[in-house]
């Protein structure tokens, strides 16, 4: 039991998108409702990326590009807190460069004391591309029958490290202020796509089943693709 407060009044109505149910039943997140909601008012699941109606959701730019892919760095840190795992010889190479940069740092100063521990953060960080290539591979068996059927219908194939490449170009360009240029190539599509691994990043974490996140997205972004109860 509890009691509902409406903090904010002014709320935008849609009523055709619940008639038609253009939302995440119920169902299919039963038994982890009362921590997800936990969670919101805990500001502990990543929701900015989230357009504040259906109807602005169809539509993508620069600002709303950025919150997505934020929102997947986000999710992607929760599921590898310590980065993707390293080799024996990827670990020596990182120590042996950490040990070098670590020798530079404390043998200067100033400005250039700060540019050396900013590259010592970078030695273990992943690249973008290598990222969505990782969520790729733990990930594909929830959401790929949505994106092979996705990419296959505007003429491409699916290729995790092809949509990491792009998606980090695309942040690079507008990083750099290109804010007024067409997205690069099929980056708009992986966005898309990219939307559809946050929530199966975002439910399997709470344990929701695979058939029930397919079904979940199935309903929630209108997909059509015949799903497997097996």
């Amino acid at each position: 039991f509890a009691s509902l407060h409406i903090m904010r009044e002014e709320c935008i109505e849609e009523p055709e998108t619940l008639k038609k149910r253009r939302y995440i039943q119920q169902s299919f997140i039963s038994g982890y409702e009362g921590k997800i909601l936990e969670d919101i008012a805990g500001n502990m699941l990543y929701t900015r990326h989230i357009p504040d109606s259906y109807e602005a959701g169809k539509h993508i730019d620069a600002a709303r590009f950025v919150m997505i892919i934020a929102a997947f760095e986000w999710e992607f840190r929760r599921v590898y807190p310590d980065g993707i795992p390293r080799n024996e010889k990827q670990k020596q190479i990182e120590e042996k460069a950490t040990e070098e940069i670590e020798n530079l740092i404390q043998n200067s100063t100033g400005k250039l004391k700060n540019k050396y521990k900013f590259l010592k953060r970078l030695i273990k960080s992943d690249p973008l591309q290598i990222e969505i290539s990782q969520i790729g591979k733990d990930f594909d068996e929830i959401v790929g029958i949505f994106g092979k059927f996705l990419y296959h219908m505007n003429g491409e194939q699916l290729s995790y490290s092809e949509m990491g490449q792009r998606l980090g170009d695309q942040r690079n360009h507008f990083a750099h202020g290109d804010l007024d240029k067409e997205f690069i190539g099929t980056s708009l599509l992986d966005l898309i796509y990219m939307e559809f691994i946050l929530y199966a990043m975002q439910l399997r974490r709470y344990g929701v089943s695979k058939t029930s996140i397919q079904k979940a997205i199935n309903q929630l972004f209108e997909r059509h693709v015949m799903i497997n109860d097996g």
